[in-house]
């Protein structure tokens, strides 16, 4: 009787075995994805092209060979092969049909027949007369003559689905956002305009690839021999923030929310940056002021942080800059502040949703995670490496008076 028990596990054990094999890839060949329901199908990569039938293969691996923008729709088409009785068949049907996990969009090549609805660039050149930067734009490009809201309009290029030359970039203070400056096809000349840098897909044209404008070679900066522990003394010591055109609160008064002082360097360049908080006691005005020392000179950045979060530091990581969470009302955001000579960047990371979409009432105890960030590293790096974070601690005047500007400089991290 247990001589047939162990031949019954042993059967059920390889009809498993053989139904987990069949849902997988049998060769190691190309690019594959897990169905999620039933393909749809057309003979291009739109619905202006010919219905080609719906194929039942929920839960089977798929093998797919291209992808192309539908402009139309404004969504992805994937080519693939299905199987069909004894036979495969190449058709097209929409990428929102597989699981992403599977088959991540990056690792699918473009389809060099269907530019996505027109003759137009979609893969990103490789001939020496097209050297340069190229991105894929991910909606129509709306231009103007300038890196920011203030200069003149000039026209909207449906140029979806293309990849774009990108010549540089520039950071907009007043918007807090990245314009970059491209190099648009339109009929038969080439127009250099400024549109913004989410404007495109962050995998295939990474911010920190494009260089500044004006920038020919990389930045140099200052040695330490050019004396920013002296000159941020004097800044201090003497109040001199007080004169800048930066507001701050509670100048007269200590306690809680007491105007304090950081050292962090942001860039990794040997000069750290002067980080003081503005004093505010509403969590809504509270934030950083950010600068740096260049040539002896105390320079003003930007702001950084908000509510009343400490900034933190991520030690061992790529990212050297300072990151910041906070939220309210079951919900919080990861921000990412660096440096870029002497720009002031900022970039939304991912959010913290501790109720369902559907159920804003119930409090969950593990949060539901949203992407917001381009930067895959940086998404992972910032849910995996909480427990190596570590905040940035700041000090009063009084304190910095009380340790002495030298022993204050050493605790910098």
């Amino acid at each position: 009787m247990k001589r047939s028990i162990g031949k019954r596990a042993s059967l059920l054990l390889s009809i498993w075995l053989l139904l987990f094999l069949l849902t997988v890839p049998a060769r190691a060949d190309g690019v594959w994805g897990l169905a999620t329901q039933k393909l749809a199908t057309r003979d291009g990569p739109g619905t202006t092209y010919n219905e080609k039938g719906t194929y039942n293969v929920a839960g089977q691996y798929i093998k797919v060979l291209s992808r192309a923008w539908d402009k139309r729709n404004n969504i992805w088409w994937v080519k693939c092969e299905i199987p069909y009785r004894n036979e495969i068949r190449v058709l097209w049907t929409g990428y929102k049909r597989f699981d992403s996990s599977t088959l991540p969009l990056e690792s699918i090549p473009i389809d060099a027949q269907y530019p996505g609805g027109g003759k137009t660039q979609t893969a990103a050149p490789k001939s020496s007369s097209s050297a340069g930067l190229w991105g894929l734009a991910k909606q129509k490009l709306a231009t103007r003559d300038g890196p920011g809201t203030t200069y003149n309009e000039k026209g909207t290029y449906n140029v979806a689905g293309q990849y774009i030359r990108v010549l540089s970039r520039a950071w907009d203070k007043r918007n807090s956002i990245w314009w970059v400056k491209c190099e648009i096809p339109y009929r038969n000349e080439i127009r250099v305009l400024w549109t913004g840098y989410k404007r495109f897909d962050s995998g295939t044209l990474p911010l920190e690839s494009i260089p500044m404008e004006g920038e020919t070679a990389p930045v140099t900066q200052p040695s330490a021999s050019a004396g920013w522990s002296k000159a941020y003394q004097a800044f201090v010591q003497n109040r001199r923030y007080l004169s800048s055109d930066q507001v701050y609160y509670n100048t007269e008064t200590t306690g809680w929310y007491e105007i304090a002082f950081a050292l962090y360097d942001m860039d990794k360049n040997g000069i750290p940056e002067l980080i003081i908080s503005n004093g505010e006691d509403s969590m809504a005005g509270r934030t950083n002021h950010v600068y740096t020392c260049s040539g002896g000179n105390v320079l003003y950045l930007g702001e950084i942080g908000f509510r009343e979060s400490a900034l933190f530091y991520m030690p061992g990581s790529s990212f050297p800059g300072l990151f910041c969470r906070d939220g309210n009302m079951g919900s919080y955001e990861t921000e990412y502040y660096f440096l870029s000579g002497l720009y002031l960047g900022k970039e939304e990371v991912l959010v913290e949703q501790y109720y369902s979409d559907s159920d804003p009432y119930t409090t969950l105890n593990t949060p539901i995670l949203k992407r917001i960030t381009g930067n895959q590293t940086l998404y992972q790096t910032s849910v995996s490496f909480p427990s190596g974070t570590a905040n940035l601690t700041m000090y009063t005047r009084s304190q910095i008076s009380s340790m002495g500007w030298n022993d204050f400089v050493s605790r910098m991290p």
